[in-house]
């Protein structure tokens, strides 16, 4: 443990600090096929929420990416019943043009739900600059909103080349990468420092204890740095440790 400080301490103490409520801005919902989640529902979630001391968290349900069948309806469930603890993404795949429509056209409508859209190219293996986005970042550059993106170094549909012609060409858009470019961190740092409107997440990130969030920090500054922890793929505690043992000041 680096940073023994008056936060930190608060944690260890007693788990959480409630004078330092956590806003999670990159969460799922909902069950996986192939994986036992334990918390994947909203009162369960709700549960872990009050352990970590996390005031609310902004998701993108399972079911929004992966079944176009019931789409974003169980995100739009779980956040108008606990409306304080929840936000949505809606959740859109490319992969079927007439309901990316559907959901862009209810997306006005639904404004006490979403706070912004998330895509994840790898998941579809679409790259984002394929015409099967173009109405989605038009959508979001009209009206400046937040994209969560899934950003991966390796990724031929989701990388850093990718990524700056999205930034560049839709430049009112507010783009979360997700991941941060995961093990190209020099890179993250370089286009969220050449583009305003990118900005670095932790998610999956504090995996490699060696500087990273350091790095961000001092490289690009605390504003653009944002928490996310992926529950129910990870834990809250995990991530709240790694920010806390990181050599900045509270």
């Amino acid at each position: 443990m680096k940073n023994w400080s008056p936060l930190a301490q608060k944690f260890i103490k007693d788990g959480k600090a409630d004078d330092c409520p956590i806003i999670d801005i990159h969460a799922h919902m909902g069950n996986w096929t192939g994986i036992y989640f334990p918390y994947a529902e909203p009162e369960q979630m709700i549960e872990r929420m009050d352990r970590a001391g996390i005031k609310h968290v902004v998701f993108s349900h399972h079911s929004g990416l992966a079944s176009p069948d019931v789409l974003n309806k169980p995100a739009i469930d779980a956040v108008r019943k606990h409306k304080d603890r929840f936000t949505a993404y809606c959740a859109i795949n490319p992969l079927y043009p007439e309901l990316v429509e559907k959901e862009l056209d209810s997306y006005d409508n639904l404004k006490d739900v979403y706070s912004g859209i998330k895509l994840h190219g790898d998941f579809h293996n679409v790259p984002y600059i394929h015409s099967s986005y173009e109405s989605i970042w038009k959508f979001a550059n009209e009206r400046e909103l937040l994209v969560l993106i899934h950003s991966w170094d390796q990724s031929q549909n989701t990388n850093g080349d990718i990524v700056r012609k999205i930034a560049s060409k839709y430049d009112r858009v507010r783009i979360m990468m997700g991941h941060s470019l995961h093990r190209n961190w020099d890179e993250a740092v370089k286009l969220v420092n050449e583009f305003d409107n990118l900005y670095l997440d932790l998610c999956a990130v504090l995996d490699e204890r060696s500087g990273i969030l350091e790095k961000f920090v001092e490289n690009c500054g605390s504003e653009k740095v944002f928490f996310g922890t992926d529950i129910p793929w990870f834990g809250f505690h995990y991530y709240i440790g790694g920010v806390l043992a990181a050599d900045i000041t509270d």
